[in-house]
């Protein structure tokens, strides 16, 4: 994030770290003053501010503002808040509403104690408790990134097993974040160690002008980010079939028989075609449950095993073969391809574009004009079409 021991930083690096700070401050507001009232909204905004007053701290010790030896402490003990903020953040996007406890503030015990123990230390000519603090900080630091990195892997692998869209529950964003901060993380590291310890004259300061970019991801992303829906709520996500899927006997807990499997199988295929649960554009494996007052493992089990389809793909074959009926029909043809499959129960373009082509073999535009010809293809020229 920022060198464990402050440099006097340029005018420039100065410039990028007071507007990194007033970025954070701004985030932080918009987070505030949102209706919403979430936990993971609620830990981006500490975040943020605290990134803020890191910041600052930053700047006003390395221009010389604040000369107190108490005051580089404090600074440097920020390193240890940042991973268990990413870790709390990435994990309550995940996890069901309420699943955060009281327990999960002691992963910010470490920065509390060091605080208090900085507070009542003598802290003139301890360079070697500062550096050694700094190395306590990039050691949680990467941590808590691995830990992070695991959740959102894990989190991927469940996806298809539990939505019947990618894009808004991926969290492919966040994904992305930890993997800069990773590089950032690392950089920092090597560069502080190289600087502090083999008193190799390096350009250490220059990291900072990623830090107003990295604040800026963070906010805009996270102001953007809305409520998975479908968490099944009082438990976490059950991340075993994910790692379970490459194994044979994956479900060998489990006592259901075929026939149990079967009936389960056709009462989705009943629900999917004469209930036309499809059309629901953010159907989820939960809310099926719900509908069936069958448990979601049971629901997972059966497409797994009996029809060999995670939950993504079973509801989508329904909405491609709505759209395929759709199409053809000759009322619809002042209608859009893209009108036509939102109606179906895909919710964006690229999803419609990518689900289609991986069912069909084509893309919605060459199927279109296999079926009515090239005189119908030409007729929806100038029309809003899904790019194959």
């Amino acid at each position: 994030m920022l060198p464990s021991l402050p440099l006097a930083p340029s005018p420039l690096i100065q410039g990028f770290l007071i507007f990194g700070a007033v970025q954070s401050l701004f985030f932080a507001m918009l987070f505030g003053v949102q209706k919403r009232r979430r936990a993971a909204d609620v830990i981006m905004a500490l975040w943020l501010m605290l990134l803020a007053f890191h910041i600052g701290t930053f700047y006003l010790v390395g221009s010389g503002w604040l000369v107190s030896s108490h005051w580089q402490a404090v600074q440097v003990s920020f390193l240890l808040v940042h991973g268990p903020f990413l870790w709390a953040y990435v994990r309550q996007q995940i996890l069901p509403a309420g699943f955060w406890g009281r327990k999960d503030w002691l992963h910010f015990l470490p920065y509390m104690l060091v605080l208090a123990g900085v507070a009542m230390m003598e802290m003139e000519g301890r360079v070697l408790f500062l550096r050694g603090l700094a190395l306590m900080g990039m050691i949680s630091g990467f941590a808590y990134i691995v830990a992070a990195w695991q959740l959102l892997r894990r989190h991927q692998q469940e996806v298809p097993n539990r939505y019947s869209f990618i894009e808004q529950v991926s969290l492919e964003w966040l994904r992305r974040l930890v993997i800069g901060l990773l590089l950032l993380w690392s950089g920092g590291t090597v560069l502080g160690f190289a600087s502090r310890f083999l008193a190799v004259d390096l350009p250490l300061t220059e990291l900072f002008v990623f830090v107003p970019l990295f604040i800026f991801y963070l906010g805009y992303h996270g102001i953007r980010q809305e409520v998975i829906p479908g968490k099944i709520a009082g438990a976490p996500p059950d991340f075993s079939v994910s790692r379970q899927s490459e194994k044979t006997g994956r479900y060998q807990k489990s006592g259901l028989q075929t026939e149990q499997m079967e009936r389960i199988s056709q009462r989705l295929r009943d629900g999917m075609g004469e209930g036309k649960w499809f059309l629901n554009s953010t159907l989820s494996l939960q809310e099926v449950a719900t509908m069936t007052k069958l448990p979601p493992h049971h629901i997972t089990q059966a497409l797994n095993e009996h029809l060999g389809l995670s939950f993504h793909d079973f509801v989508n074959q329904y909405r491609v073969a709505e759209f395929q009926r759709r199409v053809a029909l000759p009322q619809n043809r002042h209608f859009s391809l893209l009108s036509i499959a939102l109606d179906c129960g895909f919710n964006s373009k690229s999803s419609f574009n990518r689900i289609f082509k991986q069912a069909t073999g084509l893309t919605p535009s060459a199927f279109v004009k296999m079926l009515s010809g090239s005189a119908s293809g030409s007729h929806r020229d100038g029309t809003s079409q899904p790019e194959g």
